[in-house]
């Protein structure tokens, strides 16, 4: 009797002990794991908030961004105001033609055959309208003496050359009229003679 009772309360202990310990370690087991939660749980809320700020400042850059871009509509109506704008711009003006003068064709022939030396010229010429019998003379571009009052020499060939009655003389259509070369104005077609006289019948 007396043996058998401190087996069965060594039992007991031991088995109570073991009960103890179980509890004990579980008890930790679970005290870690809920240490171990509690410190894991913010730095899980910190990565959170840290994403939700990303994604925020993402969403406000894509806004920022759409809000620089110019919509269609602008664009094609800028586009569409800039050919307007040219359409109106009114076109530069066109030169005005130059003003056409009339011309005038005349004969000329410069006779010096009463002092032996042939024809001085035989041309045609063309001058403006108005032009008159020593413009004519000039056209013809020999060398002259004296002025569009009286002509004294042409080509060299000059008054007195052959007498107190030798000089140069002019006539228009076959027709000497009693003024200036300068005064006479020639008409389309006509026909100048100067011509180099000796002596009255010379004419």
């Amino acid at each position: 009797m007396t043996t058998g009772a401190p087996k069965r309360l060594t039992r007991t202990f031991i088995a109570c002990l073991l009960v103890l310990l179980c509890s004990t370690c579980m008890g930790g087991c679970d005290l870690f794991k809920t240490t171990k939660d509690s410190k894991a749980a913010p730095a899980e809320q910190v990565e959170k908030k840290s994403g939700e700020s990303a994604t925020e400042s993402e969403g406000q850059k894509a806004s920022s961004d759409e809000a620089a871009k110019p919509s269609s509509g602008e664009s094609d109506s800028s586009s569409e105001s800039s050919p307007s704008s040219e359409s109106s711009s009114e076109p530069e003006p066109e030169p005005e033609p130059e003003p056409e003068y009339a011309t005038v064709s005349i004969h000329v022939l410069v006779d010096a055959r009463n002092a032996d030396r042939g024809y001085f010229a035989d041309m045609t010429v063309e001058l403006s309208e108005g032009a008159t019998v020593f413009d004519a003379l000039v056209a013809t571009g020999l060398p002259i003496g004296g002025s569009s009052e009286y002509v004294r020499s042409i080509n060299g060939l000059s008054e007195y050359d052959y007498g107190k009655t030798s000089g140069w003389m002019y006539s228009v259509n076959d027709y000497t009229p009693m003024m200036s070369c300068g005064s006479y104005v020639l008409s389309d077609g006509d026909r100048v003679r100067w011509y180099y006289v000796t002596k009255m019948d010379d004419m």
